[in-house]
């Protein structure tokens, strides 16, 4: 419905359902003290609206940290939360395919995960403390995800932005946990090369060593016949939302000085349906060249 909607929790047998907010039309909002959606079950909050979590709200989880939202929080759900154009959710913490927040052992950030979660932004925001998605869980789409100082994004899954050419922000600090994944669509087939991209904030810090990069070549792009760059794929971004290379970060707020120290190019990856990529450099300037490609028989 448009305008505002206060939301008290209801207890019932699990299964699986749908909960929409917003029609799209008008401004709506929901402000929930506890907020559940069983096991398989989607939420949409469409076009302008707004979820609101005041003290515990859960996606496929019966119980959770307080002001938090989780998506697929417990072993064997899913769930799916999708932020439609200009929604928002706003919670103090944000979890997709995770039980906990992720506890410090030995200095490494070791997640407590769930179940396979997935977040869609369409041009939508999550402006939250603390953003967790977990080992099994996807972020997808266009959109931005806003934390607060006092606490981070912790990315044990994978992120594919969406709609290529597709473009997801960061505006705080990330880390990248072992097994986590960045595709990074390029589709040249067309007049014009179109890529993915990550956007971090410019006064952020980052950890992308133990992120494994995915360059997805679509149809039939041919690899030895686009450019590969990272300072095209990876760009920091200025609150006034001028863009510019990461490589703008290196050295600053302890980031890594230099692209061969910034990620580990030992786990790239190369998609494609219709080309096998069977060599290439990576440069410490952040571009891969000679690339070697041979077409897979149909």
């Amino acid at each position: 419905h448009a305008g505002q909607v206060s939301a008290q929790p209801r207890r019932a047998a699990g299964g699986t359902g749908q909960l929409n907010i917003g029609d799209g039309v008008g401004q709506s909002a929901v402000h929930a003290g506890r907020f559940e959606v069983g096991a398989g079950s989607t939420v949409n909050i469409n076009a302008g609206g707004t979820l609101n979590i005041s003290s515990l709200g859960s996606a496929n989880a019966a119980t959770g940290l307080d002001r938090a939202v989780y998506v697929a929080q417990q072993v064997g759900s899913a769930g799916t939360l999708v932020l439609g154009n200009l929604a928002t959710l706003q919670a103090d913490f944000v979890g997709v395919g995770v039980n906990a927040k992720a506890a410090s052992t030995g200095g490494t950030l070791v997640q407590s995960n769930g179940a396979a979660g997935t977040l869609v932004l369409n041009n939508s925001t999550v402006n939250t403390k603390h953003f967790e998605l977990g080992r099994d869980s996807l972020l997808t789409g266009n959109g931005d995800i806003v934390a607060g100082v006092d606490g981070p994004v912790v990315i044990g899954g994978t992120i594919s932005p969406g709609n290529s050419p597709g473009r997801i922000r960061i505006r705080c600090d990330v880390t990248m946990l072992l097994g986590s994944r960045l595709i990074l669509e390029i589709d040249g087939s067309g007049a014009n090369v179109e890529i993915d991209q990550l956007i971090i904030g410019d006064d952020s810090t980052f950890d992308l060593k133990n992120l494994q990069i995915v360059f997805a070549f679509i149809g039939d792009t041919n690899p030895e016949a686009v450019s590969l760059d990272l300072n095209e794929f990876l760009l920091s971004e200025t609150p006034e939302g001028e863009t510019s290379s990461l490589a703008a970060l290196f050295g600053k707020n302890g980031n890594p000085n230099g692209w061969e120290s910034a990620v580990s190019s030992d786990l790239f990856a190369f998609q494609s349906s219709a080309y096998d990529v069977t060599a290439w450099k990576f440069n410490e300037n952040g571009t891969i060249t000679g690339v070697q490609a041979s077409e897979i028989p149909e």
